[in-house]
């Protein structure tokens, strides 16, 4: 089999890693600052009021159809393999006054509803979420810019996001600190509005002088959109609004059998373990897996698939035992009342070990067997209430921690045997995951050349301001 395609897919996909990677860093940098401040300044009590607030507005989402961002991505993907123009162009003007119009659609419908929960449930939370509501504004805006920037393939711009949404938020922070001395949850949340809206108005204004010249309508091909809706987007639409309940459920269910700070050391312990995962980035396969296979063979696609799990499995056991170690330590100088929460953490990590098949779930998606994926959050959800209900109300946050790693372990296992009925050829042996024949030993070479040659060169430009 030719080494190229293999070693094209790699270099795209590390090339794509390495810029979340690196602004990746720069993003935790800020998160750990914004935390240790939100940590510090509010107790334990309210960082589990806040949580339980923003779990509220998650399930909210399901409002902007927020299922048919990845649809989109994967048809811009597969369209610009194709070098389809016309047609990218007019999905993204369908989707942009689609997704501006359930944006403010849902502000509304959280703002004004949020008295039901004043009434009903307590009339603190009601004022959090008429904040919080004001992010499906600013979110709907960015999703676009987001796509456009992932399908062409441009991620250092789609990493940046987080960075300036991250840097804006530490800004307004410390002038909350200068002027109060002290952080309440209003604040909190209003730091989090305001950077989306900042980090908003700064893309727009970049996507207006970047991309004026070719912001044209084609007439023809009218509600492609819609009719990706129809076809298999409906599938996807409802799968994202059960994985979202699911999700945020489980806190929930914390709060009514434990308390609300249990709710706040559960989420630490579960920070940890996103972060600790998002170290090895995924972000850009989800543009690069649809190209792949518009393009190569799935002979091809088979090496790629085995090769990407043996070095998944490498990579993230790896993570996981420096996280082991060095957490706690970051823990106990940042956040010491939190400490409490890391022996859930550690049990976490052994999750990073299922993403040797990470390339199952976007295979699948790829693939476009919607009414599959669809099952797959139902059942989720089925699973996070019913377990998490007989777990969690007998082992407290230990029943939590387990229920999500059940939970999650469970369905990896089932769309990884799903994918291997439909396409044998991808079945996993022992020896594709443990065995490092020549090429293995070739690709590594030639990444590790190509981007030290990169990297050279961009020191260059930085230090010296000419090329190598």
């Amino acid at each position: 089999m030719p080494l190229d395609h293999t070693y094209n897919f790699f270099k795209q996909s590390v090339k794509g890693g390495f810029f979340y990677s690196s602004l990746g860093v720069l993003v935790k940098i800020l998160v750990v600052v914004n935390v240790f401040f939100i940590l510090r300044y509010l107790s334990i009590y309210e960082y589990g009021v806040y949580k339980l607030a923003f779990s509220l507005y998650v399930i909210g989402s399901g409002l902007l159809l927020s299922g048919l961002d990845g649809i989109v991505l994967n048809d811009v993907s597969n369209y610009l393999a194709r070098k389809n123009r016309p047609s990218i162009k007019r999905l993204l003007f369908e989707f942009s006054g689609v997704r501006i119009l359930l944006g403010i659609l849902a502000w509304a419908v959280v703002f004004f509803g949020a008295q039901l929960i004043a009434v009903y449930y307590n009339a603190q939370v009601a004022d959090y979420l008429k904040i919080l509501s004001f992010l499906y504004l600013s979110d709907s805006l960015i999703t676009i810019f987001d796509i456009v920037f992932k399908a062409t393939l441009n991620f250092a711009r789609s990493a940046l996001i987080p960075v300036l949404n991250e840097l804006n938020k530490f800004f307004i922070i410390i002038y909350f600190l200068l002027l109060t001395k002290g952080l309440t949850i209003q604040q909190v949340l209003w730091a989090s509005v305001s950077a989306t809206f900042i980090t908003t108005g700064i893309l727009l204004i970049y996507f207006i002088f970047k991309y004026k010249s070719s912001i044209t309508i084609p007439k023809d091909d009218k509600y492609i959109l819609f009719k990706t809706i129809r076809t298999y987007g409906k599938w996807a639409i409802a799968k994202s609004y059960f994985v979202n309940f699911a999700k945020n459920i489980r806190l929930w269910l914390i709060k009514i059998f434990i308390s609300t700070e249990a709710v706040a050391i559960f989420s630490v312990a579960e920070s940890l373990y996103a972060n600790v995962k998002k170290i090895i980035p995924m972000q850009a396969l989800a543009t690069i897996i649809p190209r792949q296979l518009g393009q190569y063979d799935l002979s091809k696609f088979t090496d790629i698939y085995k090769r990407s799990a043996k070095y998944f499995l490498f990579l993230f056991t790896g993570v996981g035992l420096v996280s082991y170690f060095i957490a706690p330590i970051a823990v106990k100088i940042f956040f010491p009342k939190y400490i409490v929460s890391l022996p859930f953490f550690q049990l976490y990590l052994l999750l990073l070990l299922i993403n040797v098949f990470a390339l199952t779930k976007l295979t699948i998606y790829t693939m476009r067997r919607m009414k599959f994926l669809f099952l797959e959050p139902f059942i989720r959800m089925i699973s996070v209430v019913v377990l998490g209900t007989i777990l969690i109300s007998n082992f407290k946050i230990w029943g939590a921690v387990i229920e999500a790693m059940l939970t999650n372990a469970i369905f990896v296992i089932i769309m990884y045997f799903y994918l291997i009925k439909q396409l044998p050829q991808l079945k996993l042996s022992l020896k594709d995951i443990f065995y490092f024949d020549i090429q293995d030993k070739m690709i590594i070479k030639m990444l590790y050349s190509n981007f030290k040659t990169y990297f050279r060169k961009k020191l260059n430009l930085l230090f010296k301001g000419r090329h190598v």
